[in-house]
Parts: C-alpha cells; sequence; structure tokens
C-alpha cells in the first residue's frame, strides 16, 4: 500500500493508463521547447548581455525564511529568491526596485501592528480595491509601516524605491505613520524575533 492508496482508499486509478495519457503531452511540451533548463536559459541570456526582470509575486512578511511564520507562504519573496528560485548568482543582481504601497495590506491571518481601526479601515479598502486578485479575500488596511520598510531594505538591498497607491489616502483626514516598534518599553532596532511578540 502507498500514499495514495492509504489517503484515498475509494479512489481508483490505473496509473499506467494515465501515465500513458500524458507522455504524448510531455513529449509535446519539451518539443516545443516550453519544457527547458531555466537556470541554463536565464544564465546563458546573461552572458549574452540580455536583461532578466524579476517579478516578486507577495510582500517581504510573507517570505518563509525572514517573514512572520506560520503566516507566510510557502517561497523566498525577498530577492533572495532570484537566486534560490531562478538559479541566478548574487553577484549578478544589478537593480532591486523596492515597491510599496502608501498604506500596508495583508491577506489572512498574521500579526499586523499598524492595522487601521474601524470604519476607516473598511474605506480605504474600498478605495484602493484591496481584495484578493485570485480569492477576493479583503485584505486588512493599516498605515504605513517605516520600520517594516528598514526591515525589508535591510535583506534585500533596495536601489529605489517605487511608492504606489498615494492616491488612496486623499481625503482620510490625518494620516498616520509607524515609525517604530516598542516591547517591554525598549525600542526595537528591526523586527521582533519571536511571533507573539507582534501580535
Amino acid at each position: 500500500m502507498d500514499l495514495h492508496d492509504s489517503v484515498y482508499p475509494d479512489l481508483q486509478v490505473d496509473r499506467k493508463d494515465e501515465l500513458n495519457e500524458l507522455k504524448p503531452l510531455r513529449d509535446t511540451l519539451v518539443e516545443a521547447g516550453i519544457i527547458q533548463d531555466t537556470i541554463s536559459l536565464i544564465n546563458e541570456s546573461l552572458q549574452q548581455g540580455k536583461r532578466i526582470l524579476a517579478e516578486g509575486a507577495n510582500a517581504l512578511m510573507l517570505d518563509v525564511d525572514y517573514g512572520t511564520y506560520p503566516y507566510v507562504t510557502s517561497s523566498s519573496t525577498s530577492a533572495g529568491g532570484i537566486c534560490t528560485g531562478m538559479g541566478v548568482s548574487p553577484n549578478k543582481i544589478e537593480t532591486v526596485v523596492g515597491v510599496v504601497k502608501a498604506y500596508t495590506t495583508r491577506v489572512g491571518e498574521g500579526p499586523f501592528p499598524s492595522l487601521i481601526p474601524g470604519d476607516l479601515e473598511l474605506q480605504l479598502r474600498t478605495i484602493g480595491g484591496e481584495f484578493g486578485a485570485t480569492t477576493g479575500r479583503p485584505r486588512k488596511c493599516g498605515w504605513l509601516d517605516l520600520q517594516l520598510l528598514k526591515y525589508g531594505h535591510w535583506l534585500n538591498n533596495y536601489s529605489s524605491w517605487n511608492l504606489t497607491k498615494l492616491d488612496c489616502l486623499s481625503n482620510l483626514g490625518d494620516l498616520q505613520v509607524v515609525v517604530g516598534y516598542e516591547l517591554d518599553g525598549k525600542r526595537v532596532s528591526g523586527m521582533p524575533s519571536q511571533i507573539d511578540e507582534m501580535f
């Protein structure tokens, strides 16, 4: 008995038929050049002087290593993911642009020190269209967190910043900004080292 049989005992699958059906598809994809050694592809392109653009898909605090574990995704969302995910040597990374909203958002669970209370959060979520692109889940909205941005800069060494959605803060009245964290009455220079300290 294998794992498949123990987890799905009532599911009937003919593995040989399945593989025989998929093999021609695999061959078609390989022949079309869709499946290939991407490490060679990217590094040979760099040697030819071509430019490679890597775009991060999730925010830094969802990084599996540097985020607010266990409230993270399964990948490296920092610039280090370019090395570990794409096979690019660190010294080949020319520029890292930090893309940040003029306020902070988070989908799902996890600590959120700058969370905006009450109706103002709902207003900002609506104005900014802060709903998950795939799931439609509402994102939590908070004030711009400069402590978080400093932490991100330490990890990514941004060459520049791209500040987005500044217009969404128009007509919200007085704005607040997180300038630092305190823990037990003492200023924290980076991020708290334990997750329960951030709640």
